[in-house]
């Protein structure tokens, strides 16, 4: 369950991603990359970035999970990216030599994994086969910054992202519709029998979720 608790930091999975080449992690090679100093991570970075919106619905399913996106809960609340950065959506970790890597950390504990990883591959691949320009990365608080689009705070606005190019060429027709008709369903049922303030965890939630994810 990714907020079982109010009063507590959410549940999220974080995903370390990587490439490798030749037996050795291709993002711990420096170039003349200016940004990052490797511009194969920066490039799946762009990708990681701009499908993200498309991608909130898998990576949090639940209506427990957009509690859990809180500003100051470590649960990133905004497209943004940061250099060993733990209030962003993506930290990039630098300076760890063969072990250099990208770490996605918007996706809620309860969130399937295979759906999340092949969402992450496929806007990384998207980034390496395109030529996206990078977003300023946070220093500082991001949350006191206006310029960082924001997720959606509900299963309604993160079912309106996922119809799209992205994830029906990511996961298929045949998916993407029966998925949307399912988070539907959850947001209906949540409106109908858990709706209640956004500062306290429902019932509903914890009868619906907390013995199965």
């Amino acid at each position: 369950m990714a907020k079982p608790f109010l009063q507590e930091a959410g549940n999220g999975m974080h995903i370390h991603q990587s490439l490798e080449r030749d037996g050795v992690n291709a993002f711990s090679l420096a170039d003349e990359d200016s940004i990052i100093g490797n511009s194969l991570m920066r490039k799946y970075l762009t990708g990681l970035l701009k499908h993200h919106m498309e991608l909130q619905l898998v990576m949090t399913p639940t209506v427990s999970g957009y509690k859990r996106l809180q500003d100051y809960s470590f649960s990133p609340t905004q497209v943004t990216w940061g250099l060993d950065h733990r209030l962003v959506g993506v930290r990039s970790i630098t300076g760890a030599g063969a072990a250099n890597r990208l770490e996605s950390r918007w996706a809620a504990a309860d969130a399937n994994p295979y759906l999340v990883l092949a969402g992450c591959l496929a806007a990384g691949l998207e980034g390496l086969e395109n030529d996206y320009v990078l977003m300023d990365q946070v220093i500082g608080d991001p949350h006191a910054d206006e310029r960082w689009q924001r997720l959606p705070t509900d299963l309604a606005g993160a079912i309106d992202n996922f119809d799209s190019d992205f994830t029906r060429s990511t996961y298929g027709d045949v998916f993407v519709d029966n998925f949307i008709f399912m988070q539907r369903r959850e947001a209906a049922e949540f409106a109908e029998h858990g709706q209640g303030p956004l500062d306290r965890v429902s019932e509903w939630e914890i009868k619906r979720y907390r013995g199965v994810i």
